[in-house]
């Protein structure tokens, strides 16, 4: 699975080193020749309003088949902030999660803010839940030989 982060910042790097795959940074991967015809994606963004309108940017790119090297799997949505989501944030959301496959919200991770970095097992039931989910869409796409153990 290649993680496409679809702004700085938006959480593709971490999601690497928990679960493995390959963070593309910014830019949509390309299948190899000789390889499978089109490479497992999902797209990472954070859950605010340019997140979500660059998240929405790549969608239409997909949906246009700019891409036609990815499998687009889905979107990771990673909350920016503890507490309730805006109303007008959720609405967005709600928007996008309809012009992509699959829809994954991360939750708020403080550790993250203020270490840079968390250790998965001590994350919230509702992270490691969405965690957990993710992790079955890696190894479904990955070759058992090829899977970080």
């Amino acid at each position: 699975v290649h993680w496409v982060g679809t702004h700085g910042g938006s959480g593709e790097s971490t999601l690497e080193t928990w679960l493995g795959g390959r963070a593309c940074g910014h830019r949509w991967p390309r299948a190899t020749p000789g390889g499978e015809a089109t490479v497992a994606t999902v797209l990472v963004a954070r859950r605010t309003h340019n997140g979500m309108a660059s998240a929405s940017a790549a969608a239409r790119q997909w949906a246009a088949g700019a891409v036609p090297d990815v499998n687009l799997l889905g979107l990771v949505l990673i909350e920016d902030a503890p507490g309730k989501v805006p109303r007008e944030l959720q609405r967005q959301a709600k928007v996008l999660s309809g012009a992509v496959p699959r829809t994954w919200i991360l939750p708020w991770i403080e550790d993250l803010r203020v270490h840079g970095e968390a250790d998965p097992a001590s994350l919230s039931h509702a992270a490691t839940r969405t965690l957990a989910s993710l992790r079955e869409v890696v190894e479904e796409h990955t070759p058992a030989q090829k899977r970080n153990v």
